[in-house]
């Protein structure tokens, strides 16, 4: 009889600490997802948070979008005016590359190997991201 109840014990005893592990681990995942959202903790010079976005000194966020006329721009932004406002524009460069040879064999973006060794020519890419 003793030998059963210590064999029911133990069991019942993983089972309930299989749940409080597992609770747990759910609770740190979502702790974790909630952190992943959170709004930036600071901005780069010459910006400020303001609705969980970086806008321009004098912005507000409305729209999903930084609206009305900045006083101050980030580093590495321009202060623009046009016709349907003004707004601190990313000072984009594009960045040159020589070109060169690319050798003959599997690059990480290809399924096989290249035949024979690719001659690329000299280009540029812009320096900042491009969103929609």
């Amino acid at each position: 009889m003793i030998a059963a109840l210590k064999m029911r014990v133990s069991v019942l005893t993983i089972r309930v600490a299989s749940g409080v592990a597992a609770t747990a681990l759910m609770a740190i995942v979502i702790q974790l997802a909630l952190l992943e959202r959170a709004p930036p903790v600071r901005c780069p010079g010459g910006l400020l948070i303001n609705a969980g976005r970086c806008c321009g000194n004098g912005q507000s966020f409305a729209g999903g979008r930084c609206e009305g006329r900045a006083s101050a721009c980030g580093t590495g932004q321009d202060f623009v005016e046009t016709e349907g406002g003004s707004g601190c524009l990313f000072a984009n460069a594009p960045v040159a590359f020589a070109g060169g040879r690319l050798p003959q064999g599997v690059a990480d973006w290809q399924l096989s190997a290249s035949p024979a060794a690719l001659e690329v020519a000299p280009f540029s890419l812009d320096s900042g991201e491009v969103s929609v």
